[in-house]
């Protein structure tokens, strides 16, 4: 077992059952999965592919932008 894993795990004991339960879970399901590496499907790659290439452009919102929407919801 890593040190890291045993860090989490010291941690994770602290946490209230029903936590644990979801990560008791999440793990099972990992390990039923096997050790392979994730695949992806086209569509993901496409979605992915797409993301990347936009975020390339930047063509971001600038700080003023986005203070500016956000004091939209200030009450």
């Amino acid at each position: 077992m890593t040190n890291l894993l045993e860090k989490a795990l010291a941690r994770i004991r602290t946490w209230p059952a029903s936590r644990q339960d979801d990560l008791a879970r999440m793990a099972l399901d990992m390990d039923e999965q096997g050790i392979t590496s994730y695949v992806l499907s086209e569509d993901e790659r496409r979605v992915l592919e797409a993301a990347w290439r936009e975020s390339e452009s930047e063509d971001f919102a600038s700080d003023e932008e986005v203070k500016a929407a956000y004091r939209r919801f200030d009450p």
